[in-house]
This record gives structure tokens, C-alpha cells and sequence, in this order.
């Protein structure tokens, strides 16, 4: 009988003590029955190391490394060079898999490239009662021959992926390189970008299905500091040269210019500089003022009717009548990028 391909879970871990033990049984109780789970702690300093400890005398399949603390991804790209996984399971410590989650992918992915990426539908929930768990509603959830059209949908749209939602191969990893160590922002999103760019086929499975936690408290994206505001504009750098390597350049120019307008009706007018220099950006991409965003299309046809510094002036006011009137709105911009209210 032919062996079952490795699948490693990573899974890395930073004072995340209220929840670890759950992403770990969620990790346990997968119905796929090879996997290594490996956690790798990045110099915790509440009980989360002591929690993962006990997991790892009681299982053989869990392995569990320490360090001081260096960061997430120097933690994510220790945790991959340690793997042995034909294929990767990316997994924060607040974060859960269904059982099915690697079964179905893997049942999906049978036969394939191993350029082929599977991805999953993902639920949000807060607690500890996955009863209440919502369904997220995404128009992505479909298969893509082409991935760059899977990119131009994600930023049109403004549908992320939480890094657990993907099942990808080593050998296809390995050619999209290391977790950016420049990123404290974003850096899932300006990762899995560089990893549907270089995929052949991206395979949507409807019964795999993982859960995204929204009341974590261990999370590094609380924050639009500057440097937080930063490493957002910083990724976009990233997606602007999968722009350059992409031969849907126009509407793949155009779904960034969108990801550019949107970040800075986001940070205006706390973050000025920052404004000023996604402004930059933005005409290096060849559109001299913001293009129309969901939601709020009428902000940016004022903007070119009245002209660039005119409707700065109302943008203040329209962002304070948005934000209160419309909540739901603050929300939807904030949860892009993992920003908390």
C-alpha cells in the first residue's frame, strides 16, 4: 500500500497561552493520518511553552522548538527549514482546522502539479463555541486556472485569506522563498501573493473549511502606528513587482491601484507622510489620483471632479461621517489588513 504523502503543520507560538491548546487539538484531531505538527516558540513569556511541552511528551508527531524572541517570520522560516512535509499547513496559535481541513485538500490535490494550490472556506468566530461561527460570504470561493486572476479579485475585492485557509507543496515554497523579515503588517498577504503568483492552478475545496479566531489578544497586527501603516505600504512594494513579472499587467495595475486608494483613505488623516507617499506610489503605477473602491465609489469620482487637494480637505469629513455612521464599513477596511478598532 502506497504511503500517505507528510503534511506539516506549523505552528508559530508567541503568549498565546488562552488558546494554544485548542489549535493544537485542532491539529491532532485532523482526519488525515500523516502529519508532524511542529510549534516553535518565540520566547514566550507566559505559560504557552509549558502547554505545547505537555503535547509534545504525549504525541509523537509533535515537535516543539524555542528561541528567544526574534519575530513571527524568522519563527515561520525556522519552522519550515525543520519540516519534512511534502506538503505545508500554515497555522497561527489562536486558529483552528476543521478535522476534514487536510483530508479534503489533499483528496483535492491528488494527481496534481505540484504547482497546484488548494484553499479553503473560512469561518469567523470569537469564544469558544464554534456553533456561533460565521460563514465568510467571499466571491473567491471558485476555481482558478489562471491564479493572477485569483490576485485581481482578492485586491478588487478586498477578500483576503487567513494563512491557514492554504495547503501548499514544499517544493513550490521553496521556490517562493522566505516569510518577509521587513513585515510586521500584512505579511501574510504579501506572502501567499508571491505564492498564487508563482502557482499554475489554484483549487478552491468547499468541504475543507478552517476558523479564523477575532478575539485573540496575542495578535501582532493590533495597531495603525506609523510603522504598522508602514509595513502595509511597504508590502504593496511587493505586489508591485508581481505587477512588473505578470502578463495581465493592466487589471492586475489596476486591482493594486485600488489596494493604494483604499489604504489611503484608511490612514487620512493620521498618517499624512504616509499618505503622501502612497500618493507617490500611485501615480508610479500611472493613476494620478485614487481610483473608485467598493462601498465608497462617490469619495474618489469627488476626488477627480474636484481635484486633488480640494477634496483632501473634504476627505477629513467624509471619513468622520463614514466612520460613525457607517460601521460596518470601518470594519470591512480595518479587517483587510488585521487592524483592530
Amino acid at each position: 500500500m502506497k504511503k500517505m504523502l507528510l503534511v506539516s503543520i506549523l505552528i508559530p507560538l508567541y503568549n498565546s497561552e488562552k488558546y494554544i491548546a485548542k489549535t493544537i487539538d485542532s491539529a491532532l484531531a485532523q482526519t488525515y493520518e500523516n502529519t508532524e505538527i511542529l510549534i516553535f516558540d518565540d520566547g514566550s513569556t507566559d505559560n504557552s511553552l509549558s502547554i505545547a511541552s505537555k503535547y509534545e511528551s504525549k504525541y509523537e508527531n509533535v515537535k516543539v522548538f524555542t528561541h528567544d524572541n526574534r519575530g513571527a517570520q524568522v519563527t515561520r522560516n525556522k519552522l519550515f527549514e525543520l519540516s519534512s512535509g511534502t506538503y505545508i499547513q500554515y497555522l497561527d496559535a489562536d486558529d483552528l482546522l476543521d478535522k476534514n481541513k487536510i483530508k479534503n485538500q489533499m483528496l483535492a490535490l491528488k494527481g496534481t502539479d505540484y504547482k497546484t494550490i488548494a484553499f479553503s472556506k473560512c469561518s469567523d468566530f470569537e469564544g469558544e463555541n464554534l456553533n456561533f461561527a460565521v460563514l465568510q460570504q467571499l466571491s473567491i470561493y471558485k476555481n482558478y486556472d489562471d491564479p493572477i486572476r485569483l490576485l485581481i479579485d482578492m485586491w478588487t475585492k478586498f477578500e483576503p485569506l487567513a494563512p491557514h485557509a492554504w495547503l501548499v507543496s514544499r517544493k513550490l515554497l521553496s521556490e517562493v522563498g522566505d516569510w518577509n523579515l521587513t513585515l510586521t503588517k500584512n505579511q501574510d498577504g504579501e506572502f501567499f501573493a508571491r505564492v498564487i503568483s508563482k502557482s499554475k492552478k489554484v483549487v478552491f475545496v468547499a468541504e475543507a473549511l478552517i476558523y479564523y479566531r477575532l478575539d485573540s489578544q496575542s495578535s501582532i497586527s493590533k495597531n495603525m502606528s506609523y510603522q504598522a501603516m508602514k509595513s502595509i505600504l511597504l508590502s504593496f512594494g511587493s505586489y508591485g513587482q508581481i505587477v512588473k513579472q505578470s502578463k495581465n499587467t493592466g487589471e492586475l495595475k489596476l486591482a493594486l491601484a485600488r489596494q493604494y486608494s483604499n489604504f489611503m483613505f484608511l490612514i487620512y488623516p493620521s498618517q499624512r507622510t504616509l499618505f503622501i507617499e502612497a500618493e507617490q506610489k500611485l501615480k508610479q503605477l500611472g493613476f494620478d489620483s485614487p481610483v473608485p473602491i467598493r462601498d465608497s465609489n462617490w469619495i474618489y469620482i469627488l476626488h477627480s471632479v474636484i481635484g486633488g487637494k480640494m477634496s483632501i480637505k473634504v476627505l477629513k469629513f467624509v471619513k468622520i461621517i463614514l466612520h460613525s455612521t457607517f460601521p460596518k464599513f470601518r470594519k470591512r477596511n480595518r479587517q483587510h489588513y488585521k487592524i483592530d478598532n
